[in-house]
């Protein structure tokens, strides 16, 4: 919407006064897809990404951006931070342009070795969630019917409401699930 009026004529000042922002925020919108490859940003088109996650992919070269942005899309991260720690272990040839944070601060082997190790535990754990996720759903699908089952018993009801209304009360909002699956 920025980008489409400025480009019909309308300035950025007059913009940042109707959306109460600062133009500064406005030019910076407006530019913030110069140096980031096409495919990059359709693969980021639909992520949750922080703007200044575009700043961080700038600093490389068109074939890194995509390698970022399939990571981030992959990891299902798009975090600032992420962006960061991809662009610290770009190596220089596949960086837009040296500059002198990666000159003064090249990444150590350790660090990257470090960083891949994090990264594969994170695998590791959200596949174990992966695996677990449909048994898990069976199975409270299974103990939601034990309940319902109960529940319509009034010799169980009421023995719950005299000795454990806590119980009872718990046991009939678990009946009442109607969708068990967790988006």
């Amino acid at each position: 919407m920025i980008v489409r009026a400025m480009e019909r004529g309308v300035s950025a000042e007059r913009l940042a006064k109707s959306l109460a922002i600062s133009a500064e925020t406005i030019l910076h919108r407006f530019r913030l897809l110069n140096g980031i490859c096409e495919d990059a940003v359709g693969l980021l088109a639909d992520a949750p990404c922080p703007g200044k996650v575009f700043d961080v992919l700038r600093q490389m070269k068109p074939l890194r951006q995509i390698e970022a942005a399939e990571l981030m899309v992959g990891n299902r991260n798009f975090s600032v931070q992420f962006a960061n720690a991809m662009l610290a272990a770009t190596p220089p040839a596949m960086l837009a342009f040296e500059s002198k944070a990666t000159a003064g601060n090249a990444v150590t082997a350790g660090s990257i070795a470090r960083m891949e190790r994090e990264l594969a535990a994170l695998q590791m754990q959200t596949s174990t969630v992966e695996d677990s996720y449909g048994p898990d759903v069976l199975h409270l699908t299974i103990v939601k019917g034990h309940f319902s089952k109960w529940l319509a018993n009034a010799l169980v009801v009421g023995w719950l409401a005299r000795h454990r209304p806590e119980y009872l009360k718990e046991f009939q909002k678990i009946g009442e699930i109607e969708d068990i699956s967790v988006d």
